[in-house]
């Protein structure tokens, strides 16, 4: 009987993530980025361990509109920015819109890609927020309701999604950290994927 090799997508797919991230090696870059909307109160999926986001959160670049379809947390972080792994990081998933569309049709939703389904070839843009512990652990933070915090400063590389179909994404993460108790945030979050080669990528890093 012929025997059937399983291909595994972390190798066929090129440009994987997460990296390394350092100044040195980053191209300078400006650019116009906002955000407007409000997160009232995301529905966890406990299977894919995600926050499915109910609300018209817009993401907005140069002249590139994205919607807030899920965010999730890693835990312990997963990009290392100047030399540094944090305790965690939270990743906020977007999928591009047209200009002027209103909303996202269930159709095109992609809330699944993280939890192992296919994105559908949706243009998809991914910022990742560094977290640190909080000075003051015992304050609580309702992790559905949580808000996108955009980087004053940060790096931009094309790479994937780092759980699920490791399907490309572009990815804008913020150099500095933010503060959430890491003790809340363990019992959602997932883990963390190793290193990946930077395999000759060009790496940006946008400033105010």
């Amino acid at each position: 009987m012929k025997s059937h090799s399983i291909i595994n997508m972390e190798q066929v797919l090129p440009y994987q993530s997460p990296i390394i991230l350092t100044e040195h090696d980053a191209t300078s870059i400006r650019q116009c980025i906002s955000v407007s909307g409000k997160n009232i109160n995301a529905t966890y999926n406990k299977d894919a361990k995600i926050f499915e986001v109910r609300d018209k959160i817009i993401l907005r670049v140069n002249s590139r509109l994205y919607q807030l379809d899920e965010y999730h947390f890693h835990t312990p972080g997963e990009h290392n920015v100047n030399d540094k792994i944090y305790p965690s990081e939270i990743h906020y998933v977007f999928i591009e819109i047209e200009s002027g569309k209103k909303h996202l049709s269930e159709s095109h939703k992609c809330s699944n890609i993280c939890g192992g389904f296919s994105s559908k070839n949706e243009n998809v843009l991914a910022i990742g927020r560094l977290i640190k512990g909080l000075c003051q652990p015992d304050i609580t933070t309702d992790l559905s309701k949580v808000q996108v915090q955009l980087p004053n400063s940060y790096y931009e590389y094309d790479g994937s999604l780092t759980t699920g179909s490791f399907a490309p994404v572009r990815w804008i993460v913020g150099d500095q950290p933010i503060q959430l108790n890491i003790n809340e945030i363990v019992p959602f979050s997932k883990d963390a994927r190793p290193l990946q080669p930077i395999d000759g990528r060009i790496i940006l890093y946008a400033f105010d």
